[in-house]
C-alpha cells in the first residue's frame, strides 16, 4: 500500500488538486507565510504573496513528483527579494 502523501502527489501530478490543497493548507501554507513574513512585515501582504506562489504551484502541477519538490518550489520564490513600488 502506498503512503497517503505519495497518493496525493500522484493525484496532484494528474491535475487533481483537492487533496494536495488540503495537505498544503494544513501543513505548508502557514509555515510558508511565516517564512515570507521574515521579508515582508505586513501579514496581509505575506499571505497574498504566499497565495500567489500557491497559484503558480497549481498551474505547474505536472512538474512535481514529491512533497520535497513542492516545498522547495514554495520556499525558493518566498525568499526572493520583492520590489515594492
Amino acid at each position: 500500500m502506498e503512503h497517503p502523501t505519495t497518493i496525493l502527489i500522484i493525484q496532484f501530478n494528474h491535475g487533481d488538486t483537492r487533496g494536495i490543497l488540503r495537505l498544503s493548507t494544513i501543513n505548508i501554507f502557514h509555515p510558508v507565510t511565516i517564512f515570507v513574513r521574515k521579508f515582508i512585515p505586513s501579514g496581509k501582504d505575506a499571505e497574498d504573496i504566499t497565495a500567489d506562489i500557491f497559484v503558480k504551484l497549481m498551474k505547474m502541477h505536472a512538474k512535481f513528483d514529491s512533497i520535497q519538490n513542492i516545498e522547495a518550489f514554495l520556499y525558493i520564490p518566498a525568499g526572493m527579494p520583492v520590489s515594492i513600488s
